[in-house]
């Protein structure tokens, strides 16, 4: 998303905007578009000045349908306009009253946000969205058959035929004014992920576009009805039903999502044909305003007084006096906004918290509503409050993620990704020397995991751990021996990353193949029922490339971020660090145009490493299927900062076990996650578990801590 965004999405040029209006026109009609145009998050939300465009061609298609029904086969009006309004379903899929039928079920059976959101999210239609798809039907064909035939002449159209055009367009002008005037609101359904580019994506729908989309509804308006009061009326009627709906969607969602686009283009449909309808009532209340003749002051002073409001001309005081009546009557007796309501439930012990008197807790709702229930919960227990520190965290978050009051780990697996980098390589083979130990090391290490002379399978074993190592990119350079290592190869680079001090470690399609390679180990372990995630690493250079990375993300200064890294005895060596924070401004200097240009994902391809790759592949697929994972280390801390940029959710997710001590990077990285939490609206990631001064890696910090993690689901069933 951040890659589209800095770069392919800022791109300007007619390719660009032609791929733009196409990606509208296939996604809110069936008909095909050409080949290279696919429903492309990022497009769609930059065509979104196309819109009313796509809209009135929409229109034009289905006048064509009333008028031959009703010119040519001589029907009735309103046999005509279910004709039209039957082909106008069929070529738009009946997408914007899908979003008006799921609005109406959320707003009319939910009385919180996030069970709206929740029911919104429903692929089964309900109640309020059967009556609503009724009411909106019956009143467009009753609409369209008052509106009679069809009479084009150029500013001065009449009939059903132009008011569909205008309508259509006009209606679909909403969703790029509410977009842009609007915070976007992420459901959590299963089109989650699409929509959480357009939730990021937001910020395309620019000014300029709005105002394209603004002056193309004004001429439409204009060349069918020409540029006097009444065109200005039109107008005005669909754009005070985008702002009260774009109210509405503030107080009732804190945002619009795309159901609401497409319920309040329904809504604005219906709002044009009226106020087409009522044309010539409309304009004469608006010339006796403008012409002074029209005075509320009649009501006191006029002959006929407040009898005024008995009689026809009286509707409107009528109106307006019932809808004061109810807009007070709501203020003063009525509940607080839902956003007070779901507050106050969550206090008191609402549908997300368990009721008292033995009751079973519920957790629905989204992340951050079950993680509060689960708090609440455990506050309960008999214990003072908040007094097991960060397993209580562990435990609500753990409950949120298996939407179980009761959360177990039966099957944990640790996944270790090897690798090797360029910038560790001997500077007589083109690195820079920036580890103590030499690059062939990596291959003993991968060795003896795989012959359980290492560290982690001792500890895997120990704690009854599955383990899988996987090398993504342990060196097989000429000048290296063989390796006798039996690690699982899917994809890995053979000679590790290039020395990112003279160009590019990786490509972007390298990075993404890398990617895939964690995104599949995670589901082949899910596949085999594993419920908990731990990630370790192995990779001579690693931390430099990490340290490296921390700071093209957040800026800090290299010396800040790097430590020690491996060493070869007890006794601290400032003149490694030194030389590490040298080949961290080295790299930095060397890329210093592209650093703070693109994503995270350019940033791997520029720095790398191939490890740090699948990690972050893992840590993504890991959240989207809702799996625990616990982050071992500085590397792996660094990789999950990298994920939480890409997909800030994933952060539910993450369990920190032991924090590196030695290396000052790793309290920055944790540091950054936690504001991207706060910004995403998440609850922020506790402090790491343990404070052991581990710094091994291999997942060995998550081993230990994997019983940990075990132990707080027994806090819930006692």
């Amino acid at each position: 998303i951040s890659d589209f965004l800095r770069g392919e999405g800022g791109s300007s040029g007619l390719r660009a905007e032609i791929r733009a209006f196409f990606t509208v026109w296939t996604f809110i009609t069936r008909l095909p578009a050409p080949t290279w145009v696919d429903h492309h998050p990022g497009y769609l939300m930059r065509g979104m000045a196309y819109f009313p465009l796509a809209g009135s061609i929409v229109g034009l298609f289905v006048s064509v349908w009333f008028d031959f029904a009703v010119d040519f086969l001589a029907l009735p009006a309103t046999v005509s306009a279910a004709i039209s309004t039957g082909f106008s379903f069929w070529m738009t899929g009946c997408f914007h009253e899908d979003g008006l039928a799921d609005s109406a079920d959320g707003i009319g059976g939910g009385w919180s946000k996030s069970q709206i959101l929740k029911i919104m999210s429903d692929t089964r239609l309900g109640t309020y969205g059967c009556a609503t798809l009724v009411l909106y039907v019956v009143a467009k064909l009753e609409l369209l058959s008052s509106l009679g035939n069809s009479r084009w002449a150029w500013m001065d159209c009449s009939g059903a035929g132009p008011a569909l055009v205008v309508a259509h367009a006009a209606a679909r002008w909403t969703a790029p004014y509410l977009l842009a005037t609007n915070p976007y609101v992420d459901e959590g359904g299963p089109k989650h992920r699409f929509y959480g580019f357009m939730l990021r994506a937001k910020e395309l729908v620019t000014l300029g576009r709005v105002s394209f989309a603004s002056l193309y509804t004004v001429a439409v308006g204009v060349l069918c009805y020409g540029s006097g009061v009444w065109t200005w009326l039109l107008l005005a009627a669909v754009f005070l039903t985008a702002w009260l709906s774009g109210r509405y969607a503030r107080y009732l969602l804190g945002g619009v999502l795309g159901d609401y686009l497409g319920a309040t283009i329904c809504v604005a449909e219906l709002v044009a044909f009226t106020t087409i309808l009522a044309r010539a009532s409309l304009e004469g209340i608006a010339m006796k305003v403008l012409e002074g003749r029209w005075d509320l002051r009649d009501l006191v002073t006029g002959d006929r007084g407040l009898w005024l409001i008995m009689e026809s001309e009286g509707a409107v005081y009528r109106l307006a006096l019932a809808s004061l009546f109810l807009c007070l009557w709501c203020a003063a007796v009525g509940p607080p906004d839902v956003f007070q309501r779901e507050l106050t439930s969550k206090k008191r012990g609402g549908t997300s918290v368990s009721a008292k008197g033995g009751e079973a807790l519920a957790l629905e709702g989204d992340f951050a509503d079950m993680y509060e229930a689960m708090t609440e919960e455990l506050d309960r227990k008999c214990k003072p409050v908040g007094s097991l520190g960060t397993l209580e965290d562990w435990c609500a978050r753990l409950a949120a993620l298996q939407k179980s009051p009761t959360p177990s780990i039966r099957s944990p697996v640790l996944i270790i990704f090897c690798a090797d980098h360029g910038v560790a390589k001997s500077e007589a083979r083109g690195g820079e020397g920036g580890s103590g130990f030499p690059q062939e090391v990596t291959r003993s290490i991968l060795k003896g995991l795989n012959t359980g002379l290492t560290a982690a399978p001792v500890l895997a074993k120990a704690n009854n751990v599955d383990l899988k190592v996987v090398d993504v990119g342990v060196s097989e350079g000429r000048g290296d021996p063989p390796s006798d290592a039996k690690a699982e190869v899917s994809f890995k680079l053979r000679e590790g990353t290039r020395n990112c001090c003279r160009g590019h470690a990786m490509t972007s399609g390298e990075v993404f193949k890398l990617m895939e390679v964690g995104r599949t180990k995670v589901r082949e372990a899910l596949a085999q029922q594993h419920d908990l995630i731990l990630l370790g690493e192995i990779g001579i250079g690693n931390t430099t490339i990490s340290s490296l990375l921390l700071c093209a993300l957040t800026g800090c200064d290299p010396k800040e971020a790097c430590g020690v890294g491996a060493t070869v005895g007890r006794e601290i060596s400032k003149k490694a660090i030194a030389k590490k924070v040298g080949i961290v401004r080295k790299a930095l200097s060397s890329q210093s145009g592209g650093v703070r240009t693109g994503g995270p994902t350019a940033l791997l391809a520029r720095f790398g490493g191939a490890e740090l790759c699948a990690l972050v592949g893992s840590i993504l697929e890991a959240s989207e299927k809702s799996v625990p994972v616990l982050v071992d280390g500085y590397i792996c801390t660094v990789a999950a900062l990298i994920a939480s940029h890409i997909s800030p959710l994933c952060i539910r997710v993450l369990f920190f076990p032991d924090l590196v001590t030695s290396e000052p990077g790793h309290k920055i990285a944790l540091t950054a996650i936690a504001k991207v939490a706060e910004a995403s609206g998440l609850p922020l990631p506790p402090l790491p578990a343990l404070t052991m001064g581990m710094r091994l890696g291999e997942g060995s910090a998550a081993l230990v801590a994997c019983g940990l993690l075990k132990s707080v689901c027994s806090i819930t069933k006692k």
